[in-house]
């Protein structure tokens, strides 16, 4: 300790001032990071089950977590092992992600006014679809897998997850990256 505090005097005003300012605003920093929040991200072809070709909204991206939902896996009713509540009869079910899987993570979608997207854990009024489990991504995980090319993100849109059949959205938005990132070769990404 005596060490340290002895480096600590032999360091210059001007440093102990930069110092001071990192330690002060990297907590409001790491605070408003948004990262991904509120974009869609796309896997990459080569992204294993159970998000190979998936597209998902991301609710949440800090630099401590993030968690998002699968938007372009429906669910059948007919060919699922588990009890269907009543009040998910004839509505749409999507597959959200593994997390909490199929009924201890229950999310309601809704588009609202302004063609956002609104998710709540309460059934108010008619949804648009229910969301069953989502996705989550520990400190820095979901950051280091966009760096690897995992994923790749592009801007909400709310035509994609509402108004398209889920079966086309992946390679809708796949297309969307390819005019994003610039691949000549379709085959390349």
């Amino acid at each position: 300790m005596k060490e340290f505090i002895k480096w600590l005097r032999g360091l210059k005003t001007s440093t102990l001032l930069l110092l001071g300012f990192f330690f002060v605003l990297l907590p409001t920093f790491l605070n408003h990071y948004e990262g991904a929040t509120g974009t869609l991200l796309v896997a990459e072809p080569q992204v294993r089950p159970p998000f190979n070709q998936t597209v998902l909204y991301i609710r949440e991206h800090t630099l401590g977590h993030a968690n998002g939902f699968i938007i372009n896996v429906p669910i059948n009713p007919q060919d699922v092992d588990f009890d269907i509540r009543p009040e998910w009869e004839g509505k749409a079910l999507h597959y959200g992600g593994p997390v909490g899987f199929p009924d201890e993570a229950v999310f309601y979608a809704y588009k609202n006014q302004t063609d956002a997207m609104t998710i709540t854990t309460e059934m108010k009024g008619e949804p648009d679809f229910i969301i069953l489990g989502y996705a989550g991504w520990t400190v820095m995980q979901l950051n280091y897998e966009i760096l690897r090319k995992n994923w790749h993100t592009i801007d909400y849109d709310p035509a994609l997850v509402f108004d398209m059949n889920p079966s086309l959205i992946w390679d809708h938005a796949r297309r969307r990256v390819i005019e994003k990132v610039g691949v000549g070769d379709r085959d390349a990404f």
